[in-house]
């Protein structure tokens, strides 16, 4: 017979939280010795073991009161990693229990995934805030534990993103530090999830990043204003004082400053412009955050991004062009991306320049790229909508590059793709690159003069290669009425395609690919597919559930919901996790980095990707996607974003842990569905915080990677 818990299981958690706190209501001596007992005799496996694989295969009545409650630290704190992971409403009373305890860890994993809860399940959201600030008003100390409780509070209170909790993390911004700091984080998540703050909560915010409140100011306070489009007309002004000034602090929350600037107006241009000139002050992530919000500020700010543009690039000779290969490529990149006005003084000239660099022969191909990049968005920008202008055909010295073609598309769109328009579309939707194919396709979402749609969808859904496939059910599910009618049902042809995709066989880890082929069968009312929506709708892995139940909602005309199931086997990894860091050192076109992974909070992803790293699977992959001052991502074979090894999906294994810069992150397309694929980021980026699974932390110069270098080896450090 198994001690009775420390409180009735009918208790109201909010009641429950507040005896605990006041009355330090814990299991005696003698009750925690039978749980441990108990505990470890089940099958003789440890409860951590039992726990780990109960959050591996999502076994959502797995974790019970007597783990929240054992005797054991490290088991309390794998019993609320289990739950805060795991989610759902079904896990409160014991994320409540799991709040009130004293250790730090175990409280910043169940603030955590209340926070979770609070986001999805607006019925609970008023619960749990007020727990959180309870549970604030005495949160354990830190010393000695990898998680910070108020870090954990605090964002769990932005996620609910409730009235109370915009007081109360306003609140705290004139309070101490860090607590004050987090506070200015969370604001940041309910700002973009309500897509602006209360008039004072602005204010206070501006306050708190002011001189004279805080001291130092708190440059933190300007992250929220980063994170919706158009603060109060009241205090443009002053977010522009304010923000200016802390453009001298040092450190990574610069870049908050940056950003916020991008909204305060025409006035900030000229601070924005100053920042992408400094490359002597400023880091390559805030100058290309700098390049983008000058973007931002119509023809004020293109006028500041000429003028830094004629500072920064550089002297047309083999020496200097050699800059393109560090990190100061990036922000002149986004630079030109930035840039739309050509007749500006002085930019034909430069453009005309830039779009006829050349390098040698002999030039590593890292560079030849990185020319072939800069030179094609020059002639972009000067051909306007003449996409089959000499200059942009001629930009990429590679015949068919996919720099090229990818600039040819970009042209294209800037005017109605018809007549010899047309064609040119037609031959790079037969594109050797799958990249140019799917942005073809993307393309044609936006312009509805295209003629014989349906054709071109229908040979992209039987394309061999799934990121093409994915694309076009994408298509089909933004845009319907492009393959389907209301008098005549969905083309025939497409029809035929999508139930072919639906019926192939796709590796475990496409789960992109075969959930937007759920949707698309959804979007077209694809009767014939409801029998494979449901299986679906019973698959182990929720995103695919989520998809499922969405077309089924269209197919049947009534909501459809699909109930959690658990993994049926745990991944093959927790048979021999990795018990230590694991280094990487890689080899690549932009020179040696390294990444040092951390196994302590995400086992399973951690010793897929040193296994992985092994047995050579990264070596000699294309870093496919950078975004210069965000991240740099790559872990394809295919090259597109789209694929992986073939394995079974990784779950979740998200933390509540800030995204520093040089934070390494597990790529998705939503939950359980990452597989091999990591990005690095390059600046601070808290919509980030806890929506990834952070797995180490990278070294080396990796402001000077761009989009198509090559990984050529990647090694495990002795």
């Amino acid at each position: 017979m198994r001690p009775l818990p420390c409180f009735a299981r009918g208790s109201t958690p909010m009641l429950v939280l507040v005896l605990v706190l006041a009355l330090g209501c814990k299991p005696s001596g003698g009750q925690r010795a039978l749980r441990d007992a108990d505990a470890r005799s089940e099958g003789g496996v440890a409860p951590e073991v039992r726990l780990g694989e109960v959050e591996d295969r999502r076994m959502s009545n797995g974790v019970g009161e007597d783990d929240v409650g054992n005797h054991d630290v490290l088991v309390r704190r794998r019993a609320a990693r289990a739950l805060a992971r795991l989610g759902g409403a079904a896990s409160l009373p014991l994320l409540f229990q799991a709040l009130s305890d004293e250790d730090a860890e175990v409280v910043a994993w169940a603030a955590y995934g209340l926070g979770y809860v609070g986001r999805t399940d607006a019925s609970s959201a008023s619960e749990i805030v007020k727990a959180l600030v309870i549970r604030a008003a005495s949160a354990p100390s830190t010393d000695g534990a990898s998680l910070d409780p108020e870090f954990a509070i605090a964002r769990a209170l932005g996620r609910c993103a409730s009235e109370a909790a915009e007081k109360t993390l306003e609140a705290w911004l004139s309070g101490p530090r860090p607590r004050a700091a987090y506070a200015a984080l969370a604001l940041g998540d309910v700002a973009s999830k309500k897509k602006t703050l209360a008039e004072a909560t602005q204010v206070a915010l501006l306050t708190a990043a002011g001189p004279g409140i805080s001291t130092p100011p708190l440059v933190e306070a300007l992250h929220p204003f980063g994170r919706f489009d158009h603060p109060l007309a009241s205090a443009t002004d002053r977010l522009l004082e304010v923000a200016s000034a802390r453009l001298s602090d040092q450190g990574p929350p610069r870049i908050f400053a940056v950003r916020a600037l991008s909204r305060a107006g025409r006035g900030a241009a000229s601070e924005l412009g100053r920042v992408l000139s400094r490359a002597d002050v400023f880091t390559p992530a805030e100058r290309a955050e700098a390049a983008r919000g000058l973007g931002r500020l119509g023809d004020v700010g293109q006028r500041a991004l000429a003028e830094a543009l004629v500072s920064i690039v550089p002297a047309r000779d083999p020496v200097a062009l050699t800059t393109l290969g560090t990190s100061a490529f990036g922000p002149l990149l986004v630079g030109l991306q930035s840039l739309s006005k050509p007749d500006l003084p002085g930019m034909k000239k430069l453009l005309f320049e830039l779009a006829a660099l050349s390098v040698p022969n002999e030039a590593p191909v890292t560079l030849r790229r990185r020319v072939a990049a800069i030179r094609c968005r020059a002639a972009s920008v000067l051909v306007n909508g003449a996409a089959e202008d000499p200059l942009l055909l001629r930009c990429d010295a590679e015949e068919g590059g996919e720099i090229g073609q990818r600039a040819q598309l970009e042209v294209l769109g800037r005017r109605p793709i018809r007549g010899r328009r047309l064609t040119s579309l037609r031959a790079l939707l037969g594109s050797t690159h799958v990249r140019v194919r799917e942005a073809a396709i993307e393309l044609i979402g936006s312009h509805s003069e295209v003629e014989e749609v349906p054709a071109m969808i229908a040979a992209a859904l039987s394309a061999k290669q799934a990121g093409l496939v994915a694309t076009a059910a994408q298509f089909v599910v933004a845009h319907p009425d492009r393959v389907s009618s209301a008098a005549k049902g969905p083309d025939a042809d497409v029809a035929g395609k999508l139930a072919d995709a639906l019926d192939r066989t796709f590796a475990p880890d496409d789960v992109e690919t075969v959930g937007a082929l759920i949707e698309a069968a959804g979007a077209i009312h694809l009767g014939a597919a409801v029998p494979k929506l449901e299986a679906y709708c019973a698959h182990p892995n929720p995103t695919l559930r989520e998809h499922a139940a969405r077309a089924l909602s269209l197919l049947k005309s009534a909501k459809t919901t699909c109930a959690p199931v658990s993994y049926g086997e745990p991944a093959r990894e927790l048979g021999h996790l990795v018990a230590r860091e694991v280094k990487l050192v890689l080899e690549t076109d932009a020179g040696t980095l390294a990444i040092s992974l951390d196994p302590s909070v995400a086992p399973v992803a951690v010793t897929r990707f040193a296994d992985l790293a092994r047995e050579g699977f990264y070596d000699g992959v294309v870093v496919h996607r950078v975004v210069p001052g965000f991240v740099v991502q790559f872990g394809d074979p295919g090259g597109d974003g789209f694929g992986g090894p073939g394995r079974e999906p990784l779950r979740c294994e998200t933390t509540p842990r800030p995204f520093d810069p040089l934070t390494v992150g597990v790529a998705l397309s939503g939950r359980d569905t990452g597989s091999s694929q990591l990005f690095i980021t390059l600046g601070r980026h808290p919509h980030l915080d806890g929506e990834y699974a952070l797995v180490g932390k990278a070294s080396g110069d990796w402001d000077a990677v761009a989009e198509g270098d090559v990984i050529k080896s990647v090694k495990i450090a002795p």
